[in-house]
């Protein structure tokens, strides 16, 4: 037995020596272990082994007795050297106020764990305001008005106001004032249940629905004439159907009979009528030809008075003709010939009265009634022909000037041309219009309009005009009607119609205000800047203004126009009415290039009595607002509801702030409210 014990007391310290009180899995004597507090946790070794953890095969983990934690979790941490955690859990969270919060100042309340001793202050956001209505100030919404609810915070004493929209009107049924006519257009009167307003809107008139009485026809070198009655209201109108006017080919052939001088023909595609052309450079000259430049052109101009041209020709057919000259006026350009009368006389003989020439067709003067109607204007002014050097040169456009009508005979004819006075015109052909073949149209007894055009309208498939449109023109408008708007608010109308065809067209435009300038009050504001006050004399609408330069500047700098960033002008307006009212700046930019940058109207601040509103300005080119170069434009830049209690106050505030760091525009003149 003493042998067994010394054995052991040598093992016995052996082990102390070589093995740590982790590496035992228990006290060989069957107690805790003295190097571990009897209260320390355990993790058996079940849990892990050393093939997949890392620790010694049967290693129990040691953890202290003390709690760890953080913000939101606690546990206990290992005491072994190891990454572990024992008890790891949430909070078991119990919090107490502290300080209670009001609608003015945060509170605090303090957050403590029942397990571990976790314990945290913490701010308690601001409480929402206790809102109650005053009644005694509360506003109704109208028709055209939006309303207004006050209230007050019951713990603070804080105000706010909500916008109640407006009501829009409610109208009764429509009721028919006057029934539409063919000249008048109806009205319908709607009125609104809830405030009277009237709303008006007409029926547009009819017009007339005419019937032919009498009907001549016209073609393309005679007018034509119609009587109508209207079958509603038995009105009666007449009116000429104008000429189309030929339309030629410009297929010009020449016709050499062998006998007098060769000439061109030319026909109209509308009516089958022909043109001779005739050129005075194969004329016979009788007296003096002056030399002119337009010599090379072929122009003839005779040079002292009696002197005459002759041209002899042959034509199959006799007929009546309307006899033109093409001619150019030297004197174009003296403004004193411009009016002058284009003259002639039946008369071959030298004029001392001032008639410019005198013609002759086969021995009997050609009726020059027509040709004394017109002035040298009358032909040249309008002409569509030129040539670059005969303008540069001092003459005038070329013309085809009227000279009158004569007949053709069979066989041969000779024309004859005299010179009566100086003023005669450089003439390179003489033009005769054979109209005795003319087209006769088949016109419909309707006319034909559009929003554009009125015609008559050839029932003739075989008609040459293109679509079978006969003399169409544009519409001859008159005012034929009016109706006034009732307010500045509301909508007037114009009736206008076609003289010729009774097209009608009714145009609707708002009424403008109009103010009354020797009504103009001036009142001043709390800062002693006097104010205009106007009123429109047809409606309510009341205009104030006093120039933008007298803002009070409460920040940054404002020089010759200009609002440097981070400027804020204020102005103060009185107010006498409730209303919404509108808010106009006015702006101009200094050079061309300033018209080519944006407008950002996020780049202003606007305020009315210190809350900040939207800016309506529109967003673009400073050009797309139709501003120009030195050229004040007003922008509406925002809106207010103007309340009792604004009026109580006698003026509200409006500040405005610029935030343009370049490209800055001028705002400077007079700026406005308007309401």
């Amino acid at each position: 037995m003493k042998k067994r014990r010394a054995i052991f007391g040598v093992i016995l310290p052996i082990l102390t020596l070589t093995l740590s009180a982790c590496d035992f899995p228990t006290n060989i004597f069957g107690g805790r272990s003295s190097s571990q507090p009897s209260s320390s946790r355990r993790i058996r070794s079940s849990r892990s082994s050393s093939s997949n953890s890392g620790y010694p095969s049967g290693h129990i983990h040691q953890f202290s007795e003390q709690w760890s934690y953080n913000s939101q979790n606690h546990w206990h941490d290992s005491t072994c050297g190891h990454d572990v955690k024992d008890q790891f859990a949430p909070h078991d969270i119990n919090e107490q106020v502290l300080v209670e919060a009001t609608c003015q100042e945060p509170g605090e309340k303090i957050r403590q764990c029942n397990i571990c001793g976790y314990e945290a202050i913490v701010t308690i956001p601001i409480a929402p305001h206790t809102w109650v209505e005053v009644e005694s100030e509360r506003i109704e919404p109208t028709c055209t008005q939006d309303g207004l609810i006050k209230k007050v915070c019951s713990l603070c004493g804080a105000y706010s106001q909500e916008i109640l929209p407006a009501l829009g009107h409610e109208y009764d049924e429509e009721g028919v004032i006057r029934e539409a006519t063919c000249t008048q257009d109806g009205l319908v009167i709607r009125v609104c249940s809830r405030c009277g307003h009237t709303e008006n809107y007409y029926i547009p008139a009819y017009g007339h629905d005419y019937e032919t009485l009498e009907y001549v026809e016209g073609n393309c070198s005679q007018e034509g004439y119609e009587r109508l009655r209207c079958k509603r209201c038995g009105t009666i109108t007449e009116h000429f159907i104008p000429t189309s006017g030929h339309v030629w080919s410009n297929n010009e052939s020449l016709v050499d009979t062998g006998n007098g001088v060769p000439y061109f023909v030319d026909g109209c595609t509308s009516c089958g009528a022909k043109k001779i052309i005739l050129a005075t450079a194969n004329a016979t000259i009788t007296g003096n030809v002056k030399t002119t430049p337009a010599d090379s052109y072929g122009y003839v101009k005779l040079g002292t008075n009696g002197s005459n041209m002759r041209l002899d020709f042959e034509y199959p057919e006799s007929g009546f003709v309307t006899i033109y000259q093409h001619a150019m006026y030297d004197n174009w350009r003296n403004e004193n010939y411009r009016n002058a009368s284009y003259r002639s006389t039946n008369s071959p003989e030298p004029s001392e009265d001032g008639y410019n020439f005198s013609m002759e067709l086969n021995g009997q003067l050609v009726d020059l009634t027509e040709s004394s109607r017109n002035t040298y204007n009358d032909f040249f002014a309008s002409s569509p022909k030129y040539i670059d050097e005969l303008i540069d040169a001092g003459y005038s456009p070329m013309a085809d000037c009227i000279i009158g009508t004569a007949e053709l005979v069979p066989g041969m004819n000779s024309l004859t041309y005299t010179r009566l006075s100086a003023y005669t015109l450089n003439i390179d052909y003489f033009i005769l219009v054979v109209s005795n073949s003319a087209h006769q149209h088949n016109l419909s007894s309707q006319i034909y309009y559009d929003e554009n055009y009125h015609w008559r309208q050839c029932m003739d498939s075989n008609c040459p005009l293109e679509g079978g449109r006969v003399a169409e023109s544009v519409h001859q408008f008159f005012l034929a009607e009016e109706y006034p708007a009732d307010s500045c608010c509301d909508m007037a109308g114009y009736a206008y119609a076609c003289s010729v065809c009774n097209y009608r067209n009714i145009v609707y435009q708002r009424s403008e205000h109009s103010y009354d300038e020797s009504a103009t009050t001036y009142v001043a504001n709390s800062q002693s800047y006097q104010q205009a006050i106007n009123h429109c004399t047809k409606c309510n609408h009341t205009v104030q203004s006093y120039q933008f330069s007298v803002g009070k500047v409460t920040a940054g700098s404002y020089d010759s126009g200009r609002m440097k960033q981070g400027t804020t002008m204020e102005w103060k307006f009185p107010v006498s009415k409730t209303g919404v009212v509108s808010l106009y700046i006015p702006i101009y930019v200094s050079t061309q290039t300033y018209l080519t940058k944006t407008f950002d109207p996020s780049l202003y601040n606007l305020a009315f009595n210190g809350v900040n509103y939207e800016i309506y300005a529109q967003y673009g080119l400073y050009q797309d607002l139709g501003i120009k170069v030195n050229e004040v434009i007003y922008l509406k830049f925002g809106s207010y509801q103007v309340t009792e209690y604004d009026v109580n106050t006698s003026e509200i505030t409006v500040s405005l702030t610029s935030n343009v760091s370049e490209y800055r525009p001028y705002l400077d003149g007079e700026i406005r409210l308007e309401y």
